[in-house]
């Protein structure tokens, strides 16, 4: 086996294993009233994910992970599509954790005022001195 296709399935394999472990504490978590709130929207984006990751894989028969570092001959066909699907819903779910929450209350997002206080010895190189100079007048 090469191992750029050891590294893949070993990468792989890790990924599933990631996921497979958030499911488990997600649905413990679930228990809690205080988190059904936040789990209840994080039900709908994985349904709503996972819904368009289906229509991807279907309508996408190129798209095949295990086939693109499958050691010899083809894996299992319905296997390489949960798989696939697996890591598009799981991508999708770390993207949206990357880019960040788009709902968040307007006090958090906007900036409060600051003001900002600098002291200290300003020195010029001879080049910035005439740039200087010219936009002062």
């Amino acid at each position: 086996m090469p191992k750029a296709n050891l590294i893949a399935g070993l990468l792989l394999c890790a990924f599933v294993i990631d996921r497979l472990v958030a499911t488990i504490f997600f649905a413990g978590s679930y228990r809690n009233v205080e988190e059904r709130a936040a789990n209840n929207r994080k039900l709908v984006r994985f349904l709503l994910s996972g819904l368009f990751a289906a229509v991807a894989v279907y309508a996408l028969d190129f798209l095949r992970v295990l086939g693109t570092f499958w050691p010899s001959g083809t894996p299992n066909a319905q296997l390489d599509a949960a798989v696939t699907w697996l890591v598009m819903v799981a991508g999708a779910e770390r993207l949206s954790s990357c880019i960040g929450e788009r709902d968040l209350p307007a006090s958090q997002t906007a900036p409060s005022d600051q003001t900002l206080r600098v002291a200290g010895t300003l020195q010029l190189d001879e080049q910035s001195e005439p740039v200087l100079r010219l936009q002062r007048n």
